[in-house]
């Protein structure tokens, strides 16, 4: 996956990196995809001069009589690089003063560029805490991506690998080693990680140099710690090194079970029929809050008391839909309406299909994770079924859907993942009959 994708960078994005591990590869990266016209590179810190080499240009901007000439450069240039002046005695550039960072943020959105900003150096180390000066952040950015390297796990605090070991310390504690803890508390502390965050802006984080399966599932468990920080959307698992760097986005999935309508079919609420002794809408629930879906929302409408009922004592949240009748549209909507912003995607699940399985939404949600697709869906022979996961790109399309197809209106307009799967996911309950069969085929199983 790109870099631009995983960090869902639009049009006018203005992002800034921090931390260690693999900011100026980001750099570098964002101007090889080259997904924006113009791609504008800058640093509040000092750099190697070799560095502003990974922009087409390189312009120096040091105070405001340079603003007028930078503006003309960044209107022409397919990627530019923007620094201070050379350092006396040093290999590198000075960074841009902060304070006409705020005029080049301005004329990127205008023109729907791409700025990113690197905010403060690491030495070449692979997870570092910032002193008191540390990182230099523009005010008009509106994401912030700390980096660290999965290498530092298992490394002293003298190691080479961790810079300002004192104030890694100071934040997570005396330890032996890095730990994933260690890791986790530095990347989320307002001393660390999240230093500098500018109001409003969101957070993704990059763990980079993830070289192999080891290494995966050791950043897999850091970005479960990550998570549990609400100001952090997403942690993206990555070897920036090459193209197409990142292996996987871990965020929050949300879950929901739509059980608002009537089931006139039915001819009674098939939501609440109990399937191994258990009505079909808590077994549903049962089903995304196991996967580790959350947070889980269930749509009520025709037969709310008794779906309320069903699903008591359960960590979700109920959303009636006084719109039921309209058909599965409204239900779509009302939950996407309520669905929490720091969610990357949920899963929408019908209640009346008891084959659902914890594997099967489990395998939807890590299709989602390496591909950030629009939809993910189950198939099964070349026919799509149930459930199906929606990015939060589409979220706002959701969010307007009424009438009877639910989310499947939406399938012609986006790109769909499909993951092969069993018959199950054609297997919903409409009819009495197709109780009893699904019934029947469950005893035989036995």
């Amino acid at each position: 996956m790109r870099l631009t994708d995983a960090l869902r960078l639009e049009a006018g994005s203005l992002a800034a990196f921090s931390g260690a591990g693999g900011k100026s590869s980001s750099l570098h990266r964002l101007a090889l995809e080259s997904a924006f016209h113009p791609v504008v590179l800058a640093t509040t810190t000092k750099i190697y001069q070799f560095q502003s080499d990974y922009a087409v240009e390189h312009c120096f901007l040091t105070d405001r009589a340079r603003l007028s000439g930078v503006r003309e450069r960044i209107r022409k240039a397919a990627s530019l690089f923007l620094t201070g002046n050379a350092v006396e005695g040093e290999p590198k550039w000075s960074g841009v003063p902060v304070e006409l960072m705020e005029e080049v943020c301005s004329e990127v959105r205008d023109i729907g560029g791409l700025l990113v900003v690197e905010a403060d150096g690491a030495r070449g180390g692979s997870l570092k805490a910032p002193a008191y000066y540390e990182p230099v952040i523009p005010p008009c950015v509106d994401l912030l991506v700390p980096v660290a390297g999965i290498d530092a796990l298992g490394e002293p605090p003298d190691s080479a690998l961790i810079h300002r070991p004192q104030i890694v310390q100071r934040i997570a504690g005396e330890f032996d080693s890095v730990t994933r803890e260690v890791l986790a508390q530095v990347l989320v502390s307002p001393e660390g990680g999240l230093k500098g965050l500018p109001d409003g802006g969101r957070v993704r984080v990059l763990i980079n140099k993830v070289e192999d399966e080891e290494a995966l599932e050791q950043a897999r468990g850091t970005a479960a710690l990550l998570l549990e920080e609400e100001r952090i959307d997403a942690v993206l698992l990555a070897t920036i090194s090459r193209p197409d760097p990142v292996r996987e986005v871990v965020g929050r999935t949300a879950g929901v079970v739509l059980a608002a309508g009537e089931a006139e079919r039915f001819g009674s609420p098939k939501q609440v029929l109990d399937w191994k002794g258990k009505p079909f809408v808590r077994r549903a629930a049962e089903t995304v809050l196991g996967a580790g879906l959350s947070p889980v929302i269930v749509v009520t409408g025709a037969w709310g008391d008794k779906v309320r009922d069903a699903v008591a004592g359960l960590d979700v949240e109920l959303v009636d839909n006084p719109a039921w009748k309209t058909g599965q549209g409204s239900s779509v909507g009302a939950a996407a309406a309520v669905l929490p912003e720091n969610v990357e995607a949920a899963c929408f699940l019908l209640a009346d299909m008891p084959g659902v399985s914890e594997d099967l939404v489990r395998a939807l949600v890590q299709r989602h994770r390496e591909t950030l697709a629009s939809f993910v869906a189950p198939e099964y022979k070349g026919k799509r079924g149930n459930p199906v996961l929606f990015d939060r790109r589409i979220f706002g399309d959701l969010a307007g859907l009424s009438g009877e197809e639910g989310g499947r209106q939406l399938f012609g307009k986006y790109v769909v993942e499909h993951v092969p799967w069993n018959e199950s996911i054609l297997v919903d309950i409409d009819t009495r009959e197709d109780y009893l069969k699904a019934e029947n085929a469950e005893k035989s199983e036995r």
